[in-house]
């Protein structure tokens, strides 16, 4: 339906003032403008609750009751507006129509009132001509509200152009950019892009490039083993000389000083349940850590600050004074607008969720220097792989092997992440068909189960202890289990809780590495 198609024709005009002792529109078969002439009022349309001030105009659709919520105010006044719309078919005939332009649409819009008022007033002349007047007028309102919602419709799009654009330069800030590019790839003005830009973010563009650039370059300082050149360019910066007058004028020191000044910290803290275990591998206790009562893990902590249980709370961070921040990127968080915070706080260094464990156990031990205790840590591990992996691969005669947590009647069967790095990455395990493709996990009823090729289970329950024993007798009496293959040849292990085991971290995997070398060269299955 074509707005140019479209013919609006007033009806009514009715003015509602202070002497109302209730403001109500019922239900009618004509469309509704309400415009708050002064003073403020609450409304109900249908379930839709709508606060209204001067001066905003509300449309509402034919057959809807509008009725106020509260008692109207002394100083309130507004004009009710009743109309209809007809669109003007292909042989000039008009028909009656829903305008699919005002519904419900509740705008601010300054002349709107003096309209409003003129229309009404000209209802009560007798001048013949008043009638035309009152049209006319009506269409020039009409006509305004149409105009502003285009133009905030066309704002609302370059908005998203602009978070898009930061988005853009989130992820490819290692390119060469100039705000005449930013401005076209977003589609608007250079002038109309700089200013949106910093109405939403604070700052223009290019300073929110540069942003971006040195704090990924403080990431990658502290988190890699690149000379000051290599980290210039990876970030974006040709000159290494420009980039490091950049650097120290955004963090006050040079890239030398801020990685020997990070890498000999002792206030630490942990942002993420995996890196704790990686600290610990290295010989190190956090200062501060995420610590959930509830995951049993290897290790007991001493003297660490609490700083959340799986969430950072930014309160007893910035309590704690730590020194380095390791944690997560931003978007890993379930609030990633707090984590941006983290760099207000304490140098940090990011290490990405989906990065392989070893890859984050170096980034880790690089900004805290301790890359020859991670080296000598990850030949331990490897050695004790090359031990076990023999007997444990002879053992399961090539046949597919899943490990899985029950929860909630289902089977969350993990993939090549978490406890499926140890089977299929580490012991080179068979990956049955149904995780093919799988990288984290994949949820599968009984049904599924029983009906995949999996012949070696490994179970893990959650709760207590007589919770767990209650799932597994709960199993064991259910006669779909009982004609799985792997139950009826004493092929599924249970093996209790998965909290010293599940985390993607150095010491659960090595803990994890250790129980199915016992489990599967022992063959102790659930009986």
């Amino acid at each position: 339906m074509k707005l140019t198609n479209l013919l609006y024709r007033l009806i009514d005009a009715r003015r509602v003032d202070n002497n109302a002792e209730q403001v109500s529109f019922p239900s009618c078969p004509h469309h509704t403008l309400l415009v708050v002439i002064k003073g403020n009022l609450t409304v109900k349309v249908e379930d839709k609750i709508i606060s209204l001030c001067a001066p905003q105009v509300l449309s509402v659709p034919p057959s809807h009751t509008c009725n106020a919520t509260t008692e109207v105010q002394p100083d309130f006044e507004c004009v009710t507006l009743t109309y209809n719309v007809y669109n003007e078919d292909p042989d000039g005939s008009m028909q009656q129509v829903i305008d699919p332009h005002l519904e419900f649409m509740a705008v601010v819009a300054p002349s709107a009132p003096v309209l409003a008022i003129q229309i009404h007033e000209g209802g009560q002349k007798e001048d013949p001509w008043a009638r035309m007047a009152r049209q006319i007028l009506f269409q020039e309102l009409c006509l305004l509200l149409l105009k502003q919602k285009k133009q905030k419709s066309q704002e609302g799009t370059a908005m998203e152009a602009i978070r898009q654009s930061q988005k853009y330069i989130n992820t490819h800030y290692h390119d060469s950019f100039t705000r005449e590019k930013l401005a076209e790839l977003a589609g608007l003005s250079v002038t109309r892009y700089s200013r949106l830009f910093k109405k939403i973010f604070g700052q223009g563009p290019i300073e929110y490039l540069n942003a971006v650039r040195i704090r990924k370059a403080g990431d990658l300082l502290l988190a890699s083993d690149n000379t000051i050149k290599q980290t210039a360019r990876q970030v974006g910066y040709e000159d290494e000389f420009y980039f490091s007058r950049k650097f120290k004028a955004t963090t006050g020191l040079s890239p030398m000083v801020y990685i020997k000044k990070h890498r000999s910290v002792t206030r630490i803290a942990s942002l993420a349940h995996p890196y704790t275990g990686h600290l610990l591998a290295l010989g190190i206790e956090p200062y501060a850590a995420l610590i959930n009562p509830a995951h049993r893990t290897s290790y007991e902590f001493k003297n660490v600050i609490q700083v959340g249980r799986d969430q950072p709370d930014l309160e007893l961070l910035m309590n704690a004074h730590p020194e380095l921040i390791i944690g997560y990127e931003g978007t890993d968080y379930e609030e990633p607008k707090k984590a941006e915070l983290f760099r207000h706080i304490a140098s940090t260094c990011t290490v990405s969720f989906a990065g392989d464990w070893r890859k984050q156990m170096y980034s880790i031990a690089q900004s805290v220097g301790k890359i020859t205790a991670a080296e000598e840590w990850l030949e331990r591990y490897d050695l004790s792989i090359n031990r076990k992996i023999s007997g444990i691969q002879y053992a399961m005669d090539d046949r597919p092997v899943a490990v899985a947590q029950y929860e909630d009647g289902q089977f969350r069967v993990y993939g090549n992440r978490n406890l499926g790095t140890v089977l299929y990455d580490d012991l080179q395990l068979s990956v049955p068909q149904a995780l093919n493709h799988v990288s984290h996990s994949r949820l599968m009823s009984l049904e599924q189960l029983v009906q995949s090729d999996i012949e070696h289970f490994i179970l893990f329950t959650s709760g207590d202890a007589e919770e767990r024993t209650h799932t597994v007798a709960s199993l064991m009496q259910n006669s779909i289990w009982q004609q799985w293959e792997a139950v009826r040849t004493n092929q599924v292990y249970e093996l209790g809780d998965s909290s010293p085991y599940s985390c993607y971290t150095s010491l659960a995997h090595d803990l994890f590495l250790n129980r199915v070398s016992q489990l599967f060269l022992s063959q102790t299955s659930m009986h």
